[in-house]
């Protein structure tokens, strides 16, 4: 259900996709649909926690992976962009919709945040043990200029989907990242 919703809200946007539509789309009733969900708003904001959720996990498994494998911090920030870019890379119609639908939900505003937040929080954790000897201030200022800048390079990339050379754009941000994160010797 959850993914018959989120394929129309790609497809015809959140406004057009009726729960008529959603449940004729899931193969169910209107009334199973609503067994489920009160709204429709509730199934999107039940998609985006759920995808939200998701990219924290991939961060997770992306930090674990680099530490597992002693990766250097330049090869942990270059592994972190790539795998977290390629979650985001598939769902762009989705995304922009989500973007479009959190100017004016609140609570898919506090649902991003909070995901957000937590993502931020394993990048402190890694870079604390990366550069132990970095104020903990520095490296938290670090992880939000980072973190915005990483935001701000997805959403011009979503928005100009075909129109730009989304890989040199994605080495380019990587470069800054590792310049800016890792001291020079």
């Amino acid at each position: 259900m959850l993914n018959s919703a989120k394929e129309l809200f790609t497809k015809i946007g959140f406004e057009a996709a009726t729960t008529h539509l959603i449940a004729q789309n899931a193969g169910i009733s209107v009334g199973g649909l609503y067994a489920h969900f009160p709204n429709k708003e509730e199934m999107f904001l039940q998609i985006i926690a759920d995808r939200d959720k998701n990219a924290y996990e991939v961060m997770r498994s992306a930090i674990d992976t680099a530490v597992s494998k002693n990766m250097t911090p330049e090869e942990t920030v270059e592994f972190l962009f790539s795998s977290f870019f390629s979650i985001y890379r598939r769902d762009i119609a989705f995304n922009l919709e989500v973007n479009k639908f959190a100017r004016f939900n609140n609570q898919a505003r506090e649902i991003h945040d909070y995901w957000q937040d937590h993502e931020a929080d394993l990048l402190d954790e890694w870079l604390a043990s990366v550069f132990t000897e970095s104020n903990e201030d520095d490296l938290k200022a670090a992880v939000l200029i980072v973190a915005l800048s990483a935001h701000e390079v997805f959403q011009y990339l979503y928005k100009n989907q075909g129109r730009v050379d989304e890989e040199k754009m994605l080495k380019q941000l990587i470069m800054m990242v590792k310049r800016f994160l890792i001291p020079r010797a």
